[in-house]
């Protein structure tokens, strides 16, 4: 498990300072009364206690660890900062009206919407009005396939889908969330993507460039969001 939560740094008040054990001639524990300190002399290091907050203000998520992570990232290949050329558009990974939360039913939680039974991969992107407003001829018409590579370089065949073209999808729908789903969020099937998520990636959008009508690519972003189109 992965756990986290928020915590003060408070200025350390020289005026009460008070050694509390020296356990080594080259490690030194101090107070100041409201936090407990060891300063590591060979590493010119000073290091913080911290106090575990009640379970209600701690962030849990479960790890699953990867046999392999330099495998990993040459498949994921995130030149997240990178940029090219070609236009593009930011495409949010979570619902815009819903106060920065991804939807637990749609969007890359499409997969546990109800209706019928469907693939535990099955996501699509939401496109935002507004990314048309602004951008009336990026995306193809409706339903019209393209190719969307990948940052791995795999090349997905795609679409813009659903009513006012809110949905970018792949075809078949599972293989797009088999990638975000699995490989980037490293998340199990079944295991809802949450705000929590994203925030611990440092990354709630992604870019889409294009290169033709014909053939657009996706890429990873940890600096550049929706909110700044």
């Amino acid at each position: 498990m992965f756990f986290a939560f928020n915590t003060s740094y408070d200025c350390i008040n020289q005026d009460t300072i008070r050694l509390i054990k020296a356990k080594t001639t080259n490690t030194i524990s101090f107070t100041d009364g409201i936090n407990n300190y060891r300063f590591s002399r060979p590493k010119s290091t000073l290091y913080k206690e911290f106090a575990l907050p009640s379970a209600n203000e701690i962030i849990s998520l479960p790890v699953r660890i990867v046999e392999d992570p330099f495998a990993l990232l040459s498949r994921l290949d995130v030149t997240s900062d990178e940029t090219t050329a070609r236009p593009y558009v930011i495409l949010p990974l979570y619902s815009t009206r819903g106060e920065g939360e991804v939807a637990a039913k749609s969007g890359l939680n499409q997969w546990n919407a109800a209706g019928r039974i469907r693939d535990p991969n099955e996501v699509y992107i939401p496109i935002p009005i507004e990314v048309h407003r602004k951008h009336p001829d990026f995306f193809p018409e409706r339903d019209e396939e393209f190719e969307l590579v990948l940052p791995d370089k795999t090349c997905l065949r795609a679409k813009v889908c659903q009513e006012n073209r809110k949905a970018l999808m792949s075809n078949p729908n599972s293989a797009l969330g088999e990638w975000l789903l699995r490989t980037v969020f490293n998340l199990q099937p079944g295991e809802l993507l949450t705000r929590k998520h994203l925030d611990i990636y440092g990354m709630d959008s992604i870019v889409v460039e294009k290169e033709n009508e014909n053939r657009y690519y996706l890429r990873l972003t940890t600096k550049e969001h929706y909110e700044d189109m």
